[in-house]
């Protein structure tokens, strides 16, 4: 089956909703008239405001993700939202919403893995507890969002679940820009499967690197953005038969026991 992928890489503005709505609409203009996926990264429409979370968090019936409904539409594009600052009864999570091209909130993910230095993340929000998998049309997708990309056992068990691309967003900082994309490429590498990642550039507090890409199942990378915000398109391939395990069949030789990790050894 083949893809049409495009990645948003934005300079986010920070705290500024309404800004960060007017970059992504002059990106989404840009996008090919075939095109199956759009990608931004996370926390696209705020960028890491957590002091203003209590203001600027949204339900999923929000204003953001209105605005992605409505780009979805427009453009007969879904959308991997990224991630926003949802508001929910229990707390505030860093949320993923997945678009249809109809306009339609077809499935959301909320990060599993809350980054505790320096932003301190995990002061602000509350961690998921559940897999990012959805699945549109005939595939399923993985679901991850920056950090959880640093936890390899997680990725494998969202393609042991039949996931055969993996959406990475980020917010990734320029300091540690060689971390990020070694990482995407490990976890192509290791799992034979696409990774999708898109972070963001620019500066607030921090400086972003940008470095969106997209790597295919043998480590090869397909596309690769540079500092500056844009869009940029890639069509890949994704195949049923998954040819290159027959090559190097990881899946088939890993050995259930060993290659997992023992909680109860720590």
């Amino acid at each position: 089956m083949r893809l049409n992928i495009a990645l948003a890489q934005m300079d986010v503005a920070f705290g500024e909703r309404e800004k960060n709505k007017a970059s992504l609409q002059r990106l989404a203009e840009k996008l090919p008239d075939q095109c199956d996926f759009l990608v931004l990264p996370e926390l696209w429409n705020i960028g890491y405001d957590l002091e203003h979370l209590d203001e600027k968090a949204e339900t999923l019936k929000g204003d953001s993700v209105r605005f992605l409904k409505y780009l979805a539409k427009k453009h007969q594009v879904n959308i991997i939202g990224g991630s926003i600052a949802e508001r929910r009864d229990d707390g505030f999570y860093n949320t993923m919403p997945v678009i249809s091209k109809e306009g339609e909130l077809i499935d959301k993910y909320r990060k599993v893995h809350l980054f505790s230095h320096a932003i301190h993340e995990s002061s602000y929000f509350k961690a998921g507890d559940e897999w990012g998998l959805t699945r549109v049309g005939d595939l399923t997708f993985g679901l991850m969002l920056c950090y959880d990309l640093r936890f390899p056992a997680f990725c494998r068990n969202l393609v042991l679940r039949d996931a055969s691309v993996i959406f990475v967003p980020a917010q990734w900082p320029a300091a540690r820009n060689d971390h990020y994309t070694s990482l995407l490429k490990a976890r192509a590498i290791e799992n034979q499967v696409y990774v999708i990642g898109v972070n963001r550039c620019g500066k607030d507090n921090l400086a972003y690197g940008g470095s969106s890409m997209i790597i295919s199942p043998d480590g090869t990378v397909l596309t690769a953005c540079g500092e500056e915000e844009g869009l940029s398109c890639c069509e890949i391939y994704v195949e049923s038969d998954h040819y290159i395990r027959k090559m190097i069949p990881v899946f088939q030789d890993r050995r259930n026991i060993l290659d997992e990790i023992d909680n109860n050894l720590f």
